[in-house]
C-alpha cells in the first residue's frame, strides 16, 4: 500500500468520472504495451536512492485527454518494476489490463514523482506498427530524474500580520524526455503554501495552490502570520499537460515569529587601535 497520499490532480468532475468508470472502462482491445524493453534494447529508469514503489507516484495518460484515458487503478506497483539482478527499474505495462481507464491513443505522457520533489516526465507518440505501441526504448537512454525547483526568497518585509515579498524559481531542466514535435510535457509552475511548526512534507495534498510563476521572473508572495506560533512553508508544484504533480519541490520556510524573523543584533564598539607612529 502506498505510504504517500495520491492525488489525481485534476478537477473534481474528472475525478468523479474516473472513479465511476471502473465498470465501464473501455480497455485496449487489442492490447497495447508500454515498456522500456523494446526495439531500442533494454532501457531502465534510474530511481533516486532510497526510493521504490512505496515512495514513488506514477501516472500515465493520453496527451491532452487525461479524462479520456489514464492509469485508473492500475498503479505503478503493477508497471514500474525492479530488475533484481541489476538493482535497476524498468517499465512494463499492458494497457488492456483491468483497472486502466479508457484506452490511450496518439501520444502518451508518463510521470513519476518522489516525496523529495524529484520528477521524471516522458512524452512519446504511439507507434502501432511496432510490437509495443508505446515503446520507451526508442529514446535509447536510461531515464534519469530531475528536481522540482525550490522557491528562492528574493526579499521580504513584515506588513501588519503578513510577510510579503518576492520569490523566484528556476525551470526544471533534467528528467524531461520527449519524442515528437508538439510537446505537452514541458511543465508550468505554481506556488503552493502550507502552515506548520515543521516541514509539511512532499505530498501536494498538504498544500493550498497559489499563483502561477514563470521561471527566472520574480513573483510576489504573501504569508499570513496572524498566528506567530506557526510558520508558512512555500513550495513549487509542477503542472504537466494541465495535470498538477502529486508531490512538490523542497520547501522554503517563512518564519512568522518576529523574534526569529527579525533578530536584533547588538553592536559592540571596539576601542580604536593606537597609532604605532604616535608612540615613537
Amino acid at each position: 500500500m502506498k505510504t504517500m497520499t495520491r492525488i489525481l490532480g485534476v478537477t473534481a468532475a474528472v475525478a468523479v468520472v474516473a472513479l465511476a468508470a471502473s465498470s465501464a472502462s473501455a480497455n485496449c482491445l487489442p492490447n497495447k504495451t508500454l515498456t522500456t524493453w523494446g526495439s531500442g534494447g533494454y532501457q531502465y529508469v534510474n530511481l533516486p536512492p532510497g526510493n521504490d514503489n512505496n515512495t514513488v507516484v506514477g501516472r500515465f495518460w493520453q496527451k491532452g485527454g487525461r479524462a479520456l484515458a489514464n492509469e485508473g487503478t492500475f498503479d505503478d506497483t503493477q508497471w514500474l518494476k525492479l530488475y533484481a539482478p541489476t538493482s535497476k527499474w524498468y517499465i512494463l505495462g499492458e494497457l488492456g489490463t483491468a483497472g486502466v481507464f479508457g484506452c490511450p491513443s496518439g501520444s502518451l505522457i508518463v510521470t513519476l514523482d518522489t516525496a523529495q520533489g524529484q520528477n521524471l516526465t516522458i512524452e512519446l507518440d504511439e507507434t502501432p506498427a511496432l510490437p509495443n505501441a508505446y515503446d520507451l526504448s526508442r529514446f535509447d537512454v536510461d531515464f534519469a530524474f530531475g528536481q522540482k525547483p525550490r522557491p528562492q526568497v528574493l526579499n521580504s518585509a513584515r506588513v501588519g500580520t503578513d510577510i510579503t515579498g518576492n520569490v523566484q524559481v528556476q525551470a526544471q531542466t533534467a528528467g524531461i524526455y520527449t519524442l515528437g514535435a508538439a510537446v505537452a510535457a514541458a511543465p508550468t509552475y505554481r506556488l503552493v503554501t502550507a502552515i506548520g511548526t515543521t516541514d509539511p512534507g512532499g505530498s501536494a495534498a498538504q498544500y493550498l495552490p497559489g499563483a502561477a510563476v514563470t521561471p527566472g521572473t520574480p513573483a510576489p508572495f504573501s504569508a499570513d502570520c496572524t498566528n506567530i506560533n506557526v510558520d508558512q512553508w512555500i513550495a513549487v508544484q509542477t503542472i504537466v499537460d494541465g495535470v498538477p504533480s502529486d508531490t512538490v519541490s523542497p520547501r522554503t520556510r517563512i518564519s512568522c515569529n518576529p523574534a526569529m524573523a527579525d533578530p536584533k543584533f547588538k553592536h559592540i564598539d571596539r576601542p580604536a587601535r593606537p597609532n604605532p607612529r604616535s608612540e615613537r
